[in-house]
């Protein structure tokens, strides 16, 4: 079944799309710089940590 929800307003991610874009290089005119990362870094691999902060707060398995 389509989802009938993912027919988001085009034009509306354009006039978004478009604002960013010109904050950008506003950005980029007044002397900012922009660094980019390697796609090759492991933090994509990292783990998610654990929402349970004491041993107590963990739910009890099997029981």
């Amino acid at each position: 079944m389509k989802r009938h929800n993912n027919t988001i307003n085009e034009s509306e991610k354009k006039r978004i799309r478009d604002e960013i874009d010109t904050q950008i290089a506003q950005f980029l005119e007044t002397g900012g710089k922009i660094d980019v990362l390697s796609g090759n870094s492991n933090d994509s691999k990292r783990v998610i940590g654990s929402v349970w902060h004491h041993g107590e707060d963990l739910p009890s398995q099997g029981q």
